[in-house]
């Protein structure tokens, strides 16, 4: 999830805030910083590499269902709509029958509209950094 450079060309601005915020995540340090920043990153890191079913297991299992409740309506705020209603969809599924397909169907909608959340994460870097 780091930008990388390309041969002899620089990072912009905007790329090296981007690689501090996930320098920041990486640490550990994205939470105490800003939480809503450390939602958007978790969500955006889980989904892409364990889809919504894994990331909502994932998180449950180490934060527990109440922190989980917690990040999933802080993303309620930063999320567009349609992406909200996407996560809240998939959420509201979680731990009941027919949740791996509803989950499934949410990691295909997401991914149609993941540039999306990665310039809400660009918005949050360029803010925290300036």
């Amino acid at each position: 999830m780091f930008f990388r450079r390309k041969k002899n060309a620089p990072l912009t601005d905007p790329q090296l805030r981007y690689n501090k915020l996930m320098e920041l995540y990486g640490s550990g340090k994205l939470e105490e910083k800003d939480f809503s920043a450390f939602c958007l990153t978790d969500y955006l890191s889980g989904v892409c590499s364990e889809g919504h079913w894994g990331w909502f297991s994932s998180t449950s299992e180490l934060r527990g269902a109440s922190a989980l409740a917690v990040i999933v309506g802080t993303l309620g705020e930063i999320l567009p709509q349609h992406l909200n209603d996407n996560l809240k969809r998939a959420y509201a599924s979680f731990g009941t029958p027919g949740a791996a397909e509803v989950c499934e169907a949410a990691d295909r909608y997401f991914l149609g509209y993941e540039e999306e959340v990665y310039d809400a994460l660009q918005q949050y870097a360029d803010g925290l950094f300036r």
